[in-house]
Protein backbone atom coordinates (compact mmCIF):
# COMPACT_ATOMS: atom_id res chain seq x y z
CA UNK A 1 0.00 0.00 0.00
CA UNK A 2 0.98 3.42 -1.16
CA UNK A 3 0.72 5.48 2.02
CA UNK A 4 0.67 9.55 2.03
CA UNK A 5 0.74 12.10 4.65
CA UNK A 6 -1.32 15.48 4.46
CA UNK A 7 -0.35 17.62 7.13
CA UNK A 8 -3.01 20.86 8.01
CA UNK A 9 -1.00 23.29 10.63
CA UNK A 10 -3.81 26.36 10.84
CA UNK A 11 -1.58 29.70 12.87
CA UNK A 12 -3.19 32.82 13.97
CA UNK A 13 -2.60 34.37 10.53
CA UNK A 14 -1.75 31.83 8.19
CA UNK A 15 -2.38 27.69 7.12
CA UNK A 16 0.56 25.69 5.90
CA UNK A 17 0.33 22.36 4.03
CA UNK A 18 2.94 19.41 3.83
CA UNK A 19 3.05 16.54 2.57
CA UNK A 20 5.31 12.93 3.66
CA UNK A 21 7.30 13.67 -0.09
CA UNK A 22 7.74 16.87 -1.89
CA UNK A 23 7.73 20.71 -0.81
CA UNK A 24 4.96 22.32 1.50
CA UNK A 25 2.31 25.04 0.04
CA UNK A 26 1.79 27.99 2.67
CA UNK A 27 -0.89 30.89 2.48
CA UNK A 28 -2.65 33.88 4.56
CA UNK A 29 -5.40 33.15 7.19
CA UNK A 30 -7.39 36.22 6.95
CA UNK A 31 -10.37 35.92 9.09
CA UNK A 32 -12.27 39.34 7.56
CA UNK A 33 -12.26 37.19 4.68
CA UNK A 34 -13.81 34.17 6.31
CA UNK A 35 -16.01 36.11 8.28
CA UNK A 36 -19.03 34.91 7.02
CA UNK A 37 -18.01 31.02 6.63
CA UNK A 38 -16.62 31.33 10.38
CA UNK A 39 -20.55 32.67 11.06
CA UNK A 40 -22.31 30.34 9.31
CA UNK A 41 -20.23 27.00 10.80
CA UNK A 42 -20.45 28.76 14.45
CA UNK A 43 -24.90 29.01 14.02
CA UNK A 44 -24.49 25.37 12.39
CA UNK A 45 -22.53 23.81 15.07
CA UNK A 46 -24.73 24.99 17.96
CA UNK A 47 -27.92 23.40 15.95
CA UNK A 48 -25.80 20.08 15.57
CA UNK A 49 -25.61 19.51 19.43
CA UNK A 50 -29.24 20.70 20.23
CA UNK A 51 -30.59 17.62 19.98
CA UNK A 52 -30.63 14.23 20.21
CA UNK A 53 -32.49 12.80 17.53
CA UNK A 54 -29.86 11.78 14.23
CA UNK A 55 -32.66 13.06 12.18
CA UNK A 56 -32.95 16.62 13.78
CA UNK A 57 -30.18 17.88 11.56
CA UNK A 58 -31.14 17.37 8.05
CA UNK A 59 -28.87 15.93 5.00
CA UNK A 60 -29.06 19.44 3.35
CA UNK A 61 -27.63 21.54 6.42
CA UNK A 62 -24.97 19.02 7.25
CA UNK A 63 -24.11 19.52 3.27
CA UNK A 64 -23.61 23.09 4.00
CA UNK A 65 -21.62 23.30 6.93
CA UNK A 66 -19.49 20.76 4.99
CA UNK A 67 -19.04 22.93 2.51
CA UNK A 68 -18.46 25.96 4.84
CA UNK A 69 -15.49 24.71 6.74
CA UNK A 70 -14.17 23.42 3.46
CA UNK A 71 -14.25 27.18 2.40
CA UNK A 72 -12.85 28.07 5.88
CA UNK A 73 -9.67 26.11 5.73
CA UNK A 74 -9.18 26.55 1.64
CA UNK A 75 -9.74 29.50 1.16
CA UNK A 76 -6.69 30.69 -0.61
CA UNK A 77 -6.01 29.26 -4.06
CA UNK A 78 -2.80 27.46 -4.05
CA UNK A 79 -3.37 26.02 -0.62
CA UNK A 80 -7.04 24.60 -2.29
CA UNK A 81 -5.28 23.34 -5.34
CA UNK A 82 -2.28 21.72 -3.59
CA UNK A 83 -5.01 19.66 -0.95
CA UNK A 84 -7.02 18.76 -4.11
CA UNK A 85 -4.09 17.37 -6.18
CA UNK A 86 -3.08 15.46 -3.25
CA UNK A 87 -6.85 14.17 -2.88
CA UNK A 88 -7.34 13.31 -6.61
CA UNK A 89 -4.11 11.34 -6.64
CA UNK A 90 -4.99 9.35 -3.73
CA UNK A 91 -8.77 8.50 -5.37
CA UNK A 92 -7.27 7.37 -8.59
CA UNK A 93 -4.68 5.03 -7.65
CA UNK A 94 -6.47 1.80 -5.74
CA UNK A 95 -2.92 0.98 -4.13
CA UNK A 96 -3.27 4.59 -2.51
CA UNK A 97 -4.02 5.61 1.03
CA UNK A 98 -3.75 9.25 2.92
CA UNK A 99 -3.92 10.41 6.23
CA UNK A 100 -4.94 13.76 6.82
CA UNK A 101 -3.79 15.39 10.23
CA UNK A 102 -4.97 18.53 11.37
CA UNK A 103 -3.42 20.31 13.90
CA UNK A 104 -3.89 23.91 15.08
CA UNK A 105 -1.02 26.29 17.06
CA UNK A 106 -1.43 29.12 18.33
CA UNK A 107 -4.57 32.00 19.46
CA UNK A 108 -6.74 30.77 16.25
CA UNK A 109 -9.93 31.50 17.77
CA UNK A 110 -12.94 29.16 17.72
CA UNK A 111 -11.85 27.61 13.76
CA UNK A 112 -10.37 24.89 16.28
CA UNK A 113 -14.05 24.35 18.13
CA UNK A 114 -15.92 23.35 14.74
CA UNK A 115 -16.93 20.07 14.10
CA UNK A 116 -14.06 19.41 11.33
CA UNK A 117 -14.98 15.63 11.00
CA UNK A 118 -17.95 17.47 8.54
CA UNK A 119 -15.67 18.50 5.92
CA UNK A 120 -17.01 18.32 2.48
CA UNK A 121 -14.87 18.44 -0.34
CA UNK A 122 -17.06 19.44 -3.44
CA UNK A 123 -14.98 20.36 -6.90
CA UNK A 124 -16.40 20.45 -10.15
CA UNK A 125 -12.80 20.50 -12.57
CA UNK A 126 -11.97 17.27 -10.93
CA UNK A 127 -15.12 16.00 -10.99
CA UNK A 128 -15.56 14.84 -7.05
CA UNK A 129 -18.92 15.77 -5.91
CA UNK A 130 -20.46 15.62 -2.13
CA UNK A 131 -17.36 13.30 -0.68
CA UNK A 132 -16.76 13.61 2.68
CA UNK A 133 -13.17 12.70 3.21
CA UNK A 134 -13.18 11.78 7.22
CA UNK A 135 -16.39 9.15 6.57
CA UNK A 136 -15.70 8.43 2.58
CA UNK A 137 -17.11 4.67 1.57
CA UNK A 138 -13.44 3.58 0.40
CA UNK A 139 -12.02 3.96 3.62
CA UNK A 140 -9.24 5.69 1.84
CA UNK A 141 -8.52 8.31 3.79
CA UNK A 142 -8.30 8.77 7.60
CA UNK A 143 -8.82 12.31 9.26
CA UNK A 144 -6.97 12.99 12.17
CA UNK A 145 -6.68 15.95 15.16
CA UNK A 146 -3.00 15.84 15.84
CA UNK A 147 -2.49 17.60 19.05
CA UNK A 148 1.14 16.86 19.79
CA UNK A 149 4.12 14.89 17.62
CA UNK A 150 5.61 12.73 20.10
CA UNK A 151 7.88 10.47 18.38
CA UNK A 152 7.53 7.85 21.05
CA UNK A 153 5.74 4.82 19.36
CA UNK A 154 3.64 1.79 21.06
CA UNK A 155 4.79 -1.66 18.97
CA UNK A 156 2.55 -4.25 20.40
CA UNK A 157 4.00 -8.01 20.81
CA UNK A 158 3.45 -11.27 18.98
CA UNK A 159 0.34 -13.05 21.54
CA UNK A 160 -0.55 -9.49 22.47
CA UNK A 161 -3.92 -9.17 24.02
CA UNK A 162 -6.42 -5.93 24.53
CA UNK A 163 -7.08 -4.82 27.97
CA UNK A 164 -9.54 -2.48 28.22
CA UNK A 165 -10.43 -0.68 32.11
CA UNK A 166 -13.98 -0.34 31.27
CA UNK A 167 -15.78 2.46 33.60
CA UNK A 168 -19.48 3.08 33.67
CA UNK A 169 -20.59 6.46 35.58
CA UNK A 170 -24.01 6.06 36.33
CA UNK A 171 -25.27 8.56 38.89
CA UNK A 172 -28.20 7.44 41.06
CA UNK A 173 -30.36 10.63 39.36
CA UNK A 174 -29.55 10.99 35.35
CA UNK A 175 -28.19 14.18 34.81
CA UNK A 176 -30.47 16.77 33.51
CA UNK A 177 -31.91 16.43 30.06
CA UNK A 178 -29.82 12.94 29.59
CA UNK A 179 -31.03 9.63 29.07
CA UNK A 180 -30.29 6.36 31.15
CA UNK A 181 -27.35 4.58 30.23
CA UNK A 182 -28.20 1.09 27.85
CA UNK A 183 -25.68 -0.83 29.76
CA UNK A 184 -27.28 -3.84 28.36
CA UNK A 185 -26.91 -2.88 24.84
CA UNK A 186 -23.29 -2.17 25.84
CA UNK A 187 -22.89 -5.66 27.30
CA UNK A 188 -24.28 -7.66 24.16
CA UNK A 189 -21.93 -5.80 22.34
CA UNK A 190 -18.66 -7.03 24.14
CA UNK A 191 -20.27 -9.98 24.38
CA UNK A 192 -20.15 -9.74 20.28
CA UNK A 193 -16.63 -9.06 20.21
CA UNK A 194 -15.36 -11.69 22.61
CA UNK A 195 -17.34 -13.96 20.62
CA UNK A 196 -15.63 -13.14 17.60
CA UNK A 197 -12.53 -12.71 18.92
CA UNK A 198 -11.93 -15.25 21.47
CA UNK A 199 -9.14 -14.68 24.45
CA UNK A 200 -7.83 -11.51 22.92
CA UNK A 201 -10.13 -8.96 24.39
CA UNK A 202 -10.21 -8.93 27.80
CA UNK A 203 -12.42 -6.38 29.96
CA UNK A 204 -12.30 -5.53 33.56
CA UNK A 205 -14.66 -3.41 34.96
CA UNK A 206 -14.99 -1.55 38.25
CA UNK A 207 -17.27 -2.96 40.98
CA UNK A 208 -19.96 -0.89 40.18
CA UNK A 209 -21.47 2.04 38.08
CA UNK A 210 -21.48 4.84 40.60
CA UNK A 211 -17.67 6.13 40.61
CA UNK A 212 -17.03 8.97 43.11
CA UNK A 213 -14.01 11.02 41.52
CA UNK A 214 -12.59 11.55 44.86
CA UNK A 215 -11.00 8.15 45.33
CA UNK A 216 -11.20 7.39 41.01
CA UNK A 217 -7.77 7.72 40.32
CA UNK A 218 -7.39 4.70 43.22
CA UNK A 219 -10.01 2.42 41.60
CA UNK A 220 -8.55 2.69 38.76
CA UNK A 221 -5.15 1.35 39.69
CA UNK A 222 -6.97 -1.30 41.27
CA UNK A 223 -8.85 -2.24 38.33
CA UNK A 224 -6.21 -2.02 35.78
CA UNK A 225 -3.31 -4.02 38.26
CA UNK A 226 -5.00 -7.34 37.13
CA UNK A 227 -3.83 -6.22 33.55
CA UNK A 228 -0.31 -7.44 35.36
CA UNK A 229 1.67 -4.10 34.05
CA UNK A 230 0.40 -4.69 30.44
CA UNK A 231 -0.78 -1.76 27.91
CA UNK A 232 -4.26 -0.80 28.69
CA UNK A 233 -7.42 0.78 27.05
CA UNK A 234 -9.15 2.90 29.27
CA UNK A 235 -13.59 3.25 28.37
CA UNK A 236 -15.23 5.40 30.12
CA UNK A 237 -19.34 5.23 29.64
CA UNK A 238 -21.41 8.01 30.91
CA UNK A 239 -22.10 11.71 30.56
CA UNK A 240 -20.35 15.12 29.64
CA UNK A 241 -21.19 18.29 28.29
CA UNK A 242 -20.22 21.86 27.63
CA UNK A 243 -21.78 24.37 29.46
CA UNK A 244 -20.81 28.28 29.16
CA UNK A 245 -17.70 27.52 27.07
CA UNK A 246 -16.65 24.79 30.02
CA UNK A 247 -16.21 21.25 29.77
CA UNK A 248 -17.30 18.72 31.71
CA UNK A 249 -17.69 15.10 33.16
CA UNK A 250 -20.13 13.21 35.22
CA UNK A 251 -18.52 10.89 38.11
CA UNK A 252 -20.58 10.84 41.54
CA UNK A 253 -20.16 12.62 44.73
CA UNK A 254 -20.54 10.41 48.10
CA UNK A 255 -24.13 10.32 47.57
CA UNK A 256 -23.85 8.60 44.33
CA UNK A 257 -25.82 11.78 42.82
CA UNK A 258 -23.98 13.67 39.82
CA UNK A 259 -20.74 15.42 40.23
CA UNK A 260 -19.22 17.42 36.88
CA UNK A 261 -15.80 16.98 36.93
CA UNK A 262 -14.10 19.80 34.97
CA UNK A 263 -11.82 18.61 31.81
CA UNK A 264 -8.44 19.78 33.36
CA UNK A 265 -9.18 17.98 36.71
CA UNK A 266 -9.70 14.77 34.49
CA UNK A 267 -6.77 14.80 33.13
CA UNK A 268 -4.42 15.43 35.74
CA UNK A 269 -5.09 12.33 37.21
CA UNK A 270 -2.21 11.34 34.57
CA UNK A 271 -0.05 14.09 34.93
CA UNK A 272 3.69 13.47 34.95
CA UNK A 273 3.61 13.47 39.17
CA UNK A 274 1.03 10.66 39.05
CA UNK A 275 1.94 7.53 39.59
CA UNK A 276 -0.59 6.34 37.91
CA UNK A 277 0.03 4.50 34.65
CA UNK A 278 -1.27 5.75 31.27
CA UNK A 279 -3.69 4.19 28.96
CA UNK A 280 -2.77 4.00 25.64
CA UNK A 281 -6.27 5.06 24.09
CA UNK A 282 -8.80 6.73 26.24
CA UNK A 283 -12.69 6.01 24.67
CA UNK A 284 -14.77 8.64 25.59
CA UNK A 285 -18.62 7.56 25.28
CA UNK A 286 -20.10 10.27 26.28
CA UNK A 287 -21.92 13.20 24.65
CA UNK A 288 -19.41 16.12 23.85
CA UNK A 289 -16.71 14.66 25.39
CA UNK A 290 -14.70 15.58 21.68
CA UNK A 291 -15.58 19.63 21.91
CA UNK A 292 -12.86 21.67 22.06
CA UNK A 293 -13.50 24.79 23.83
CA UNK A 294 -11.86 27.92 25.30
CA UNK A 295 -9.75 28.07 22.64
CA UNK A 296 -9.30 31.83 21.99
CA UNK A 297 -7.20 31.49 25.67
CA UNK A 298 -3.53 30.39 25.86
CA UNK A 299 -4.91 26.81 27.75
CA UNK A 300 -7.66 25.49 25.66
CA UNK A 301 -10.07 22.94 27.20
CA UNK A 302 -12.20 19.81 26.51
CA UNK A 303 -12.11 16.67 27.84
CA UNK A 304 -10.68 14.23 24.88
CA UNK A 305 -8.31 17.73 23.88
CA UNK A 306 -6.84 17.93 27.61
CA UNK A 307 -6.57 14.15 28.13
CA UNK A 308 -4.12 14.06 24.50
CA UNK A 309 -2.27 17.07 25.80
CA UNK A 310 -0.96 14.78 28.69
CA UNK A 311 0.49 12.63 26.20
CA UNK A 312 -1.89 9.89 26.17
CA UNK A 313 -1.46 8.78 22.38
CA UNK A 314 -4.84 8.49 21.46
CA UNK A 315 -8.04 9.40 22.41
CA UNK A 316 -11.30 8.39 20.50
CA UNK A 317 -14.16 10.73 21.75
CA UNK A 318 -18.01 12.44 20.32
CA UNK A 319 -18.20 15.68 19.81
CA UNK A 320 -21.88 16.19 19.21
CA UNK A 321 -24.94 14.95 21.14
CA UNK A 322 -25.33 11.50 20.27
CA UNK A 323 -27.46 8.12 20.94
CA UNK A 324 -26.55 5.08 22.53
CA UNK A 325 -27.12 2.86 20.59
CA UNK A 326 -25.14 5.16 17.87
CA UNK A 327 -22.30 4.88 19.61
CA UNK A 328 -22.34 1.65 20.50
CA UNK A 329 -22.41 0.55 16.73
CA UNK A 330 -19.46 2.80 16.39
CA UNK A 331 -17.77 1.01 19.49
CA UNK A 332 -18.48 -2.24 17.65
CA UNK A 333 -16.76 -1.68 14.09
CA UNK A 334 -13.79 0.48 16.11
CA UNK A 335 -13.19 -2.50 18.13
CA UNK A 336 -13.41 -4.73 15.66
CA UNK A 337 -11.00 -3.39 13.45
CA UNK A 338 -8.25 -3.00 16.37
CA UNK A 339 -8.29 -6.62 17.02
CA UNK A 340 -7.87 -7.28 13.60
CA UNK A 341 -4.74 -5.33 14.00
CA UNK A 342 -5.71 -1.84 12.29
CA UNK A 343 -4.23 1.29 13.90
CA UNK A 344 -6.72 3.32 15.52
CA UNK A 345 -6.60 5.90 12.83
CA UNK A 346 -7.72 2.91 10.41
CA UNK A 347 -10.10 2.02 13.05
CA UNK A 348 -11.82 5.54 13.91
CA UNK A 349 -12.11 5.45 9.74
CA UNK A 350 -13.72 2.25 9.98
CA UNK A 351 -16.14 3.25 12.14
CA UNK A 352 -17.49 6.41 10.88
CA UNK A 353 -17.73 4.68 7.71
CA UNK A 354 -20.32 2.60 9.11
CA UNK A 355 -22.48 5.28 10.27
CA UNK A 356 -22.15 6.93 7.16
CA UNK A 357 -22.07 4.21 4.69
CA UNK A 358 -23.44 1.00 5.96
CA UNK A 359 -26.00 -0.51 7.70
CA UNK A 360 -29.29 1.37 8.78
CA UNK A 361 -30.59 0.70 12.47
CA UNK A 362 -32.81 -1.36 11.30
CA UNK A 363 -29.88 -3.98 10.00
CA UNK A 364 -31.05 -2.94 6.15
CA UNK A 365 -28.42 -2.07 4.32
CA UNK A 366 -27.75 1.77 3.06
CA UNK A 367 -28.00 2.70 -1.11
CA UNK A 368 -25.50 5.04 -2.67
CA UNK A 369 -28.49 7.63 -2.47
CA UNK A 370 -28.55 6.98 1.56
CA UNK A 371 -25.35 7.76 2.20
CA UNK A 372 -24.63 10.11 4.74
CA UNK A 373 -28.29 10.39 5.47
CA UNK A 374 -27.97 11.56 9.16
CA UNK A 375 -25.41 13.44 11.02
CA UNK A 376 -23.91 10.98 12.84
CA UNK A 377 -20.78 9.65 11.27
CA UNK A 378 -19.25 12.83 12.27
CA UNK A 379 -19.61 12.73 15.74
CA UNK A 380 -16.44 10.52 16.63
CA UNK A 381 -13.36 12.28 17.08
CA UNK A 382 -9.46 11.03 17.28
CA UNK A 383 -7.21 13.28 18.77
CA UNK A 384 -3.46 11.87 18.90
CA UNK A 385 -0.48 13.35 21.13
CA UNK A 386 2.01 11.00 18.68
CA UNK A 387 3.83 11.41 15.06
CA UNK A 388 1.44 9.13 13.56
CA UNK A 389 -1.20 6.99 15.24
CA UNK A 390 -0.80 3.84 16.98
CA UNK A 391 -1.63 0.00 16.55
CA UNK A 392 -2.98 -1.87 19.78
CA UNK A 393 -2.70 -5.07 18.46
CA UNK A 394 -0.29 -6.66 15.85
CA UNK A 395 -0.65 -6.09 12.22
CA UNK A 396 -1.84 -9.05 10.46
CA UNK A 397 -0.07 -9.88 7.17
CA UNK A 398 -0.92 -8.84 4.06
CA UNK A 399 0.95 -11.06 1.59
CA UNK A 400 -0.83 -12.08 -1.41
CA UNK A 401 -3.87 -9.12 -0.59
CA UNK A 402 -3.54 -8.61 -4.34
CA UNK A 403 -4.92 -12.04 -5.38
CA UNK A 404 -7.99 -10.96 -3.48
CA UNK A 405 -8.92 -8.27 -5.71
CA UNK A 406 -10.94 -8.37 -8.49
CA UNK A 407 -12.10 -6.77 -11.89
CA UNK A 408 -15.88 -5.44 -11.79
CA UNK A 409 -17.95 -3.67 -14.10
CA UNK A 410 -21.06 -1.28 -13.90
CA UNK A 411 -24.61 -2.77 -15.28
CA UNK A 412 -26.08 0.97 -15.42
CA UNK A 413 -22.84 2.97 -16.29
CA UNK A 414 -19.78 2.08 -18.48
CA UNK A 415 -17.44 2.19 -15.26
CA UNK A 416 -14.75 -0.73 -14.83
CA UNK A 417 -13.58 -1.08 -11.84
CA UNK A 418 -10.14 -2.87 -11.73
CA UNK A 419 -8.58 -4.32 -8.45
CA UNK A 420 -11.02 -3.88 -6.15
CA UNK A 421 -12.44 -5.78 -3.23
CA UNK A 422 -14.76 -8.83 -3.96
CA UNK A 423 -17.26 -7.13 -1.17
CA UNK A 424 -17.79 -3.80 -3.76
CA UNK A 425 -21.01 -4.19 -4.35
CA UNK A 426 -22.01 -0.67 -5.61
CA UNK A 427 -20.97 1.65 -8.13
CA UNK A 428 -19.76 4.99 -6.46
CA UNK A 429 -18.54 6.91 -9.46
CA UNK A 430 -20.69 10.37 -9.67
CA UNK A 431 -23.12 8.44 -6.93
CA UNK A 432 -24.12 6.03 -9.88
CA UNK A 433 -25.33 3.39 -7.51
CA UNK A 434 -25.84 0.78 -9.85
CA UNK A 435 -24.77 -2.78 -9.51
CA UNK A 436 -21.12 -3.86 -10.11
CA UNK A 437 -21.08 -7.71 -11.56
CA UNK A 438 -17.54 -9.68 -11.41
CA UNK A 439 -15.93 -9.72 -14.82
CA UNK A 440 -15.08 -13.40 -15.18
CA UNK A 441 -11.88 -13.69 -17.16
CA UNK A 442 -12.00 -17.04 -19.74
CA UNK A 443 -8.07 -18.34 -19.02
CA UNK A 444 -5.09 -17.41 -16.98
CA UNK A 445 -3.23 -16.72 -20.04
CA UNK A 446 -5.56 -13.88 -21.17
CA UNK A 447 -6.43 -12.80 -17.45
CA UNK A 448 -3.40 -9.90 -17.31
CA UNK A 449 -4.35 -8.63 -20.94
CA UNK A 450 -7.86 -8.19 -20.14
CA UNK A 451 -7.01 -5.98 -16.79
CA UNK A 452 -4.66 -4.03 -18.88
CA UNK A 453 -7.67 -3.18 -21.77
CA UNK A 454 -9.91 -2.21 -18.35
CA UNK A 455 -7.32 -0.08 -17.14
CA UNK A 456 -6.31 1.56 -20.49
CA UNK A 457 -10.49 1.81 -21.06
CA UNK A 458 -10.90 4.03 -17.22
CA UNK A 459 -11.26 8.14 -18.18
CA UNK A 460 -9.10 10.32 -16.59
CA UNK A 461 -11.76 11.58 -14.29
CA UNK A 462 -12.50 7.96 -12.58
CA UNK A 463 -11.77 7.56 -9.27
CA UNK A 464 -11.93 4.66 -6.71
Amino acid sequence: MNLKEIRIIVEPNRIYITRSIGSPEDGNMNRDYIKLELGIARIFHKVLNKHRLANAFEKNDFEILGKTLYKILFFEEKIRKFFLDELAETRENPGSHCRIYLQFKGLVGDISELPWEYLLVDDEDRHISDFYVAADNSLKFDFIRCVKENKGKFIPKAGQKLNVALIISNPRVEPEGRMKLEKDKLYKCFDRLKEKHGELLIINERDNDKPDFNVFAGDLKEVISQFEGEPYVLHFYGHAQVRDNEAMIAFTDDTENTAWIPDKELSEIFSEQSLLPKPELVILQACESGQVCSADSDDPGGIAYCLAMKDIPAVVSMQNIVREDVSIAFIEQFYNAVLQGEDVAAAVTRGRQFLGCGNKMTGEKRKVNEFYDNNTFGTPVLFISTLQPIRLMPEKATAGLDKQLVNKKCTKCPKLWPNVRPDKELCTFNRCGGRLELIREEGASDSKGQAGQIRESLPDSSFN
